[in-house]
């Protein structure tokens, strides 16, 4: 099964795109960093980042798994043969013979509908990899993504999905602010709601507590 396929059958009427958490009644939204502390400490804030958005990676994903690792990149009208695969699946992935199957779908970016934008239109290359969670370098893939607004390197400005298709989750972190999870019911997040209750972000616990709190 592809990954349009999962979706569909499994996430019916979901756009992969951000915000996940108001795309999806099962849906969690996890702060990552600490506005407070950022001016105060910064490395502190990154430790934190980066422990709790790895801790919430293991907790979605066991090792055999089957995962697909979904990375959209934007590129300025450019066809979809010019375009390369992304160095972030060579950096980022243990078992250098599944690249072969990364397959590449292009999509209009419907963010100006209003068709205003001055320039060559945009286009998402959406890349999908399906692999085992166990051959994902996620550490450092994580880290990466959460140091995309940051003066760091490594640096991953591209989103990324990761597709659980084993669990029925979808991991999303948008920024070092935090991440969303949404799954194809309530059941298969409740050990994750009840577990890290203390890292859900405030805005919106009501919805969540309505959603996964057990009667």
């Amino acid at each position: 099964m592809n990954m349009t396929d999962y979706l569909n059958i499994n996430f019916p009427g979901l756009s992969l795109e951000p915000p996940l958490f108001y795309s999806w009644e099962s849906s969690l939204r996890f702060e990552l960093g600490d506005p407070g502390l950022f001016d105060i400490d910064g490395e502190h804030y990154l430790e934190r980042v980066y422990f709790r958005a790895i801790e919430l990676f293991k907790e979605l994903h066991h090792p055999n798994d089957d995962v697909i690792l979904v990375t959209d990149a934007y590129f300025a009208n450019v066809a979809k043969g010019r375009v390369h695969k992304l160095n972030l699946y060579q950096r980022f992935i243990k078992n250098k013979k599944i690249l072969r199957h990364i397959q590449i779908e292009v999509i209009p970016d419907e963010s100006d509908a209003s068709g205003t934008s001055i320039g060559p239109p945009f286009y998402i290359h959406r890349f999908w990899l399906p692999c085992k969670a166990r051959e994902i370098k996620y550490a450092p893939l994580i880290q990466a993504i959460c140091n995309q607004d940051m003066a760091l390197k490594p640096k991953i400005k591209h989103r990324v999905f990761f597709v659980n298709i084993t669990q029925g989750s979808i991991f999303h972190i948008y920024d070092d602010r935090g991440c969303d999870v949404i799954s194809m019911t309530p059941d298969v997040l409740r050990e994750v709601y009840d577990k890290y209750y203390g890292w859900i972000l405030k805005y919106d616990k009501a919805k969540m507590d309505r959603v996964f709190r057990a009667d």
